[in-house]
């Protein structure tokens, strides 16, 4: 699989029957921390491990629509 290639998630039910053991066998399958997806129709991105974890908190790298109490 391509860096640029997205996963489809085709069978929703599948999904919701994983759970969370999703990821990691998405992981295991790509052999990627970060991996391209389609939620929904939505494009969207894992990213597992700590430094995953400290990008997304950091401001400075995830825009964030202005919410309640903003």
């Amino acid at each position: 699989m391509s860096s640029r290639s997205a996963v489809r998630l085709d069978d929703p039910l599948s999904f919701a029957l994983q759970g969370y053991a999703w990821l990691p066998a998405l992981r295991r399958r790509t052999g990627r921390d970060a991996v391209r997806v389609s939620l929904l129709g939505l494009p969207a991105v894992v990213l597992c491990g700590p430094a995953a974890g400290r990008f997304c908190y950091d401001e400075a790298n995830v825009r964030r629509p202005d919410g309640p109490g903003r």
